[in-house]
Order: C-alpha cells, then sequence, then structure tokens
C-alpha cells in the first residue's frame, strides 16, 4: 500500500485513466468481439489494477444512456444541411449510399408508415437493452480480473490461522498477507477489519515460522507510517515483540520482531517511549552483545544508529516538550553498554557486521557520546580507535565498501584529535 504508496501518483494520474477506462467501455459496447480479449487490448496498458478497477467501476456506475443520447440528438439538430435520414452505422432510419460530404451524399429515406418518435423508442429501448447486458459483462469481468481487496486479505488471513491446515499452507498464507500490506491502503484496510489484531494471536505460537510470518507482517505495514504505528500501539504489541527478541530460541523470529520493532520505534516518539519504559534499551543492548548471531547484530546496530541519527538530526528546541525523546537518548547516550557493544561489533570477524558497527560509531559521536565517560570496563576511547584501526587495516587490503572506509578514516582522525586536545 495504494500502494504502499503512491497515492498522490494515483490521483494526478486518475483523469487520464478515466478518459481510457470509458474509451474502452465505449469500445467495448460497439464492438462485436470476445469480451476478455477485448478488455484485455485496450485496457492493458493502465499498470495499476486498484486504480483501473476504480476507474471502470466508476464509468460503468455513472453512464446514462438517455443523457448520452439527448446530447447527440441535440447536436444532429444543429447539423444544418444534415437531414433526419443521414445515417450512422447502427440504429437510425437508413443507409448512406456513397462517401463524401454530407451534401454529395445519397440516402435512402426513411420509412413513411414509422414515425420518428417510434423510430426513436425502439432504438432507444434496443440500445438500453444492450447497454445493460454489456455494463453487467464489464462488472462481471472486472470483478474477476480485479479481485477485492480485502476479501483476499480476509480469506487468507482464514487460512493462516486454520490450525487444521498444513504448516506450508499456513506460512504461504502469512506471506501472502505481507505481501499484500506492502500496499499501504490494504494496511489500512487490514487493521480496519481487524486482521492486525486476529494474526497478532499468532506470536504465541509454538511453531517458530508462523511467529516470525507475523512479526514480518507487522514490520512490513508499519514503515514509516505514523499513523499505522500507532494503530499498533493500541494493540499493545510492544510487550510480546520486545519478548521474542530477548528470548526466543529460534534466530529468524527474533530477526523478524527486531525488524518489527525497527518500524515501529521510527520516527514515532510515542513507540519510542513505550520502548524505554518495557525494558527495550537493554533487550537491544543485549542483542548486541551476543555475538554468536552476527545478522541479529548488524541489524541491532542499524536500528541503533537510526535512532541516534534522530537526536542528531533535530535543534535541541525541537525537543523540547518531547520528554520521551529526551529520556530514550539520554539512555542510549549514557550506557556504558552502548560503547561495550559498538566495540564488539567492530571485532567480530565479520565484514558487514564492522561497517554496521563504524557507522554507529558515527552516530554515536554526532550525538554527543563521549567514550571516555562511560563506566564500562576496557571501553574508551583509545579502546574504540584502536579496533578502528584494525578495521581499516582490514579494509585497505580489499575487503568491505570504499565508502565505509573513509567513513572510518574521517572518525580516525576525529579520536586522534580528541586525544591530542
Amino acid at each position: 500500500g495504494g500502494g504502499r504508496r503512491g497515492g498522490r501518483e494515483r490521483t494526478m494520474l486518475a483523469p487520464r485513466h478515466l478518459v481510457l477506462a470509458l474509451c474502452a467501455l465505449a469500445a467495448w459496447c460497439s464492438e462485436e468481439v470476445p469480451s476478455e480479449e477485448l478488455a484485455r487490448e485496450v485496457l492493458g496498458s493502465i499498470s495499476d489494477p486498484q486504480t483501473l478497477s476504480q476507474l471502470l467501476q466508476w464509468s460503468l456506475n455513472h453512464s446514462d444512456l438517455d443523457a448520452l443520447h439527448a446530447k447527440a440528438e441535440a447536436i444532429r439538430a444543429e447539423a444544418g444541411d444534415v437531414g433526419s435520414s443521414v445515417l450512422s452505422a447502427e440504429g437510425n432510419v437508413g443507409e448512406v449510399i456513397d462517401s463524401g460530404s454530407v451534401s454529395e451524399q445519397k440516402v435512402l429515406p426513411a420509412p413513411a408508415d414509422v414515425s420518428t418518435e417510434q423510430r426513436t423508442s425502439v432504438r432507444v429501448e434496443a440500445s438500453a437493452e444492450s447497454f445493460a447486458a454489456r455494463r453487467e459483462e464489464l462488472s462481471a469481468l472486472s470483478a474477476k480480473m480485479f479481485p477485492n481487496q480485502v476479501e483476499i486479505m480476509k480469506s487468507v488471513m482464514r487460512d493462516a490461522l486454520n490450525a487444521s491446515l498444513e504448516l506450508d499452507v499456513r506460512e504461504e498464507a502469512l506471506l501472502a498477507l505481507q505481501e499484500l500490506v506492502e500496499d499501504l491502503d490494504n494496511a489500512k484496510d487490514f487493521m480496519a477489519i481487524g486482521g492486525f489484531k486476529q494474526v497478532m494471536e499468532l506470536l504465541g505460537s509454538e511453531t517458530p515460522a508462523l511467529v516470525a510470518g507475523v512479526a514480518w507482517i507487522v514490520g512490513t505495514a508499519v514503515q514509516n507510517q505514523r499513523e499505522l504505528q500507532l494503530q499498533m500501539l493500541e494493540l499493545h504489541l510492544m510487550a510480546p515483540l520486545l519478548q521474542l527478541l530477548h528470548a526466543h530460541t529460534a534466530a529468524e523470529v527474533r530477526t523478524k520482531a527486531l525488524y518489527a520493532l525497527s518500524g515501529l520505534l521510527r520516527n514515532c516518539a510515542e513507540a519510542q517511549l513505550q520502548f524505554k519504559q518495557g525494558e527495550g534499551v537493554g533487550v537491544l543492548l543485549r542483542t548486541l552483545a551476543d555475538v554468536s548471531s552476527p545478522r541479529l547484530v548488524r541489524k541491532a546496530l542499524v536500528l541503533l544508529t537510526d535512532l541516534l541519527a534522530e537526536r542528531a538530526s533535530r535543534e535541541d528546541e525541537e525537543l523540547e516538550g518531547r520528554e520521551e525523546e529526551r529520556s530514550l537518548l539520554s539512555t542510549l547516550q549514557h550506557s556504558p553498554e552502548l560503547c561495550e557493544a559498538v566495540l564488539g561489533g567492530l571485532r567480530v570477524p565479520d565484514v558487514d557486521t564492522q561497517e554496521k558497527a563504524v557507522e554507529a560509531l558515527q552516530s554515536m559521536l554526532t550525538a554527543g557520546v563521549e567514550l571516555d565517560s562511560s563506566a564500562a570496563e576496557g571501553c574508551s576511547s583509545a579502546a574504540m580507535l584502536l579496533a578502528l584501526q584494525g578495521f581499516i587495516a582490514q579494509a585497505k587490503g580489499g575487503e568491505g565498501s570504499d565508502e565505509v572506509l573513509a567513513l572510518a578514516q574521517r572518525l580516525e582522525a576525529m579520536l586522534v584529535s580528541a586525544q591530542l586536545s
């Protein structure tokens, strides 16, 4: 989602799509070709299924055959030298014989024993019946080609929650939901029908794949979407996610729980307050110290970097009156475990983890963390400098990103300068 999330773009393009859809409808009603083939041919250039479906439905609901007919008759009456016996391709009272201008055309006269009113009535009734049949056919085809997204989400959710189904079927259902809620409109609709609340029940499942699947759905839906972040908090989602990250034995579950937490916390002061109140800082720092799972440590370092960067990106006056943000950031800034965690990341024999630790160190220094003020044993600016220099020497040997290497060298200069001052 609307998609995740081009609502404005679809709004801007809607008039053009509407014209295309109306033209498609007119062509459908006037040509005798297989309906599904024609629908795909004339509508296939519109790439967004949801927009297309809405526009087609709009054209169906707003077509007024009588009004269109009246306008056509008025235009015909205003064409001065065009008599009533000049005929169109279908439904009129004679037949055009030759090509050329209207004045040069020979026309067949209308039958004398049929009044104009009778002929008009017959044409309108026949056209109305034909159009009604076409409208019904188009509606059915539209429903077939573009099924209702809410109904799809309800269906796959039922499969995910159905304990009688095979595990792989339930996993596939959760994966389908995760893909659906990537669209912002779908995510909002899923919240509106109570979908998130229902699938959250699976966070207590004894099957790791189901737990991880639900956490992935949540994390996908809330990415930088404040409305959904707040609604998830109302569902009391913070505590179970922290518990999963802290204590679950499956690495995939912990990784997906951290993913969901990251989505909740970014740029959301209310979530950050709940995170602190739930001892989330301690859980995050213990995760950073878990060298047995480099992948998890990398993701935790990214979250830490983002949280610290939020502080650095704001002026102090912008935080006035927002004590929840000050509180969380203050806890991070003065945590002795933070220094140890980043130092440990630099020492892990994994290049990706080391690079994330370099970026986290930059955020620490930018946010004003003073390494030598830490009470942590063995974590000081000198120890950090030594670990950073070890990374630089390794990176110069050709491992890792040149960009991160350049960043590490700038940080090295900062630490050396701080020691000399």
